[in-house]
């Protein structure tokens, strides 16, 4: 019967360990028309029904990794990967997790992770856009801070994200 109990308890606590993988995605395509250009003018009146990928969002896979370590902490890991719906290739040239490649450790005080992911103006544009951070945004959806050489994505980073301490 100890032995039994034993077994018992132990499967128990290896299945209260709290882990998950989640495989999430998007995609997004669009029918429309493009106006075709002649060599050095900006239009020759010509319209083109096109299909294109990211009319509303650009389209994505991923996986969201978390693991509790007890005591409150969690390892977490996140790997997204772009691509273009009409054509299967990489959203971002040829790198194969372009959107975000990301480890790091959740606590009660915040988030620390290290690898590829977005700078602080999105964080920042992402929760304050009334248009959802999408093509359409007025805030440029990253074009805009790409005129003074703002990257959507930052390499080699590391960034510490604090809880939400009373708003």
């Amino acid at each position: 019967k100890s032995l039994v109990a034993l077994a018992a308890m132990s499967v128990i606590g290896a299945v209260s360990a709290q882990s998950s993988v989640t495989l999430y995605g998007l995609a997004d395509a669009f029918v429309g028309s493009e106006r075709l250009a002649a060599a050095g003018a900006t239009s020759n009146g010509t319209t083109q029904t096109v299909v294109n990928s990211g009319g509303q969002n650009g389209s994505r896979w991923g996986l969201r990794v978390s693991e509790d370590l007890g005591g409150g902490l969690a390892a977490i890991a996140q790997f997204e990967s772009g691509f273009e719906i009409d054509t299967g290739k990489s959203a971002q040239s040829s790198t194969l997790f372009g959107r975000q490649a990301f480890v790091g450790l959740k606590s009660g005080f915040g988030t620390l992770a290290l690898g590829r992911q977005y700078g602080p103006y999105d964080d920042m544009k992402g929760v304050l856009s009334l248009q959802g951070n999408n093509l359409f945004d007025a805030t440029g959806n990253g074009t805009i801070g790409a005129w003074k050489g703002y990257a959507a994505r930052v390499d080699n980073s590391i960034k510490f994200q604090s809880n939400n301490y009373s708003g």
